[in-house]
């Protein structure tokens, strides 16, 4: 499927922006757009919209390669494999996460890998208009047949690239982001534009990503940690920041009333006997120990 219908083609021009340079773009025929300033083409590629900037540092393009040759969730693996793969995390989405979410008009993913998310989010909100983007086209094709699987599907699947969104200031109501931002070149860039393109009381929610101390951070992102060999094996961005450092980010991009919630319930694991022990032992500990140990975390923060 590489066209979309009028009405949808109308929905998107309202939305998007070129990545490049800002300006709008209109439709050149029923499976491309140009921009009206720069002139550069953008293709819908097997029903994604494919929005990248012209220019993507080689982390952003090191996600690509690894979302075609995934061992569970590559282009050529079914798309249940990718379902089975990110079972904790959806438990994990729909148990403590997704009561929080209670969308309107329109939501944004970013990072939406497989976008199992979105389906979730579209199935909650069918009323909604929901856009999964990733920087990984590939990522958004399997993701469709996720969707499919799951029965719900969002509304566009979009390529592009979060320190540059393709989207008009104030154009959704909510942003979502699952393990997402520490995969980012410039976290506060990133941020920045999740901050401008979301409406005035917009709120975006981060799931799914790690606070640690500092010298515990430090050694996650070593050659010795998980983080460290993760980055060197593929060849993307793997961060973690400290409490503190997560707020301060999120105050440079713009918002101001951030929230940080310690998530310890997290305790199942399909493939390792080790995260559920970790988090069942961690469970009960107060934050002002949580604060200086590796934890999952939430995030909510809210445009004023």
């Amino acid at each position: 499927m590489n066209q979309l219908h009028n009405s949808q083609h109308d929905t998107v021009l309202a939305l998007v922006r070129c990545p490049d340079c800002s300006n709008r773009l209109a439709p050149v025929n029923a499976c491309s757009y140009a921009c009206t300033g720069c002139e550069r083409r953008y293709s819908i590629d097997s029903g994604v919209i494919v929005l990248l900037p012209k220019q993507l540092d080689l982390n952003k393009q090191a996600e690509e390669l690894t979302w075609q040759t995934h061992e569970h969730e590559g282009k050529d693996k079914p798309a249940w494999m990718a379902l089975v793969h990110k079972r904790d995390e959806i438990f994990h989405f729909i148990t403590h996460i997704q009561t929080d979410i209670n969308p309107k008009g329109n939501v944004l993913e970013i990072g939406s890998g497989s976008c199992w998310a979105s389906s979730l989010i579209k199935m909650k909100a069918p009323g909604c208009h929901i856009v999964a983007s990733d920087v990984s086209p590939a990522a958004l094709q399997k993701g469709m047949q996720v969707c499919s699987i799951l029965g719900a599907i969002p509304d566009f699947f979009i390529a592009c690239d979060v320190e540059r969104l393709p989207f008009n200031d104030g154009s959704f109501d909510l942003c979502f982001g699952n393990a997402i931002i520490h995969h980012l070149s410039d976290t506060v860039m990133g941020m920045a534009e999740v901050y401008r393109v979301l409406k005035q009381g917009g709120i975006y929610i981060g799931a799914g990503e790690l606070a640690s101390g500092r010298l515990l951070s430090m050694v996650w992102r070593s050659k010795l940690g998980l983080a460290g060999k993760r980055g060197q094996q593929l060849g993307v961005n793997e961060r973690i920041y400290t409490i503190d450092q997560w707020r301060n980010l999120f105050l440079q991009a713009g918002f101001k009333n951030v929230k940080i919630y310690f998530q310890p319930q997290w305790q199942h694991s399909l493939y390792h006997w080790f995260p559920p022990l970790y988090y069942r032992l961690i469970g009960n500990f107060p934050e002002v120990i949580l604060r200086h140990m590796p934890c999952a975390i939430k995030i909510t923060v809210e445009k004023d």
